[in-house]
């Protein structure tokens, strides 16, 4: 199994960040509570992602990341996706 973190751009241009193990942020069908179907409705455009092979790695990256400066995340989104693209159609199978 592989692990997902990722930063999620909100409509407001917040910066969300999490992990899933679905290989995909959360959408509306995959929440059971309205804390997460509140997160799922509010950042709707994945800006960037990463894969990690143990659900620790990814605990902790996900941990550095919101630790960050909203400076030092932009610059990481803008790296890999400068336009700011929605790359949910890329994690589809």
């Amino acid at each position: 199994m592989s692990y997902l973190v990722f930063i999620a751009k909100g409509p407001r241009g917040a910066l969300r960040i999490g992990r899933t193990a679905n290989a995909r942020p959360p959408s509306r069908e995959d929440c059971d509570d309205d804390g997460c179907r509140k997160a799922a409705e509010q950042s709707h455009r994945l800006v960037y992602f990463e894969f990690f092979q143990t659900l620790g790695d990814a605990i902790l990256r996900e941990r550095q990341l919101k630790t960050w400066q909203r400076r030092w995340k932009v610059e990481l989104v803008e790296r890999v996706n400068p336009r700011w693209d929605d790359l949910s159609p890329t994690l589809r199978t």
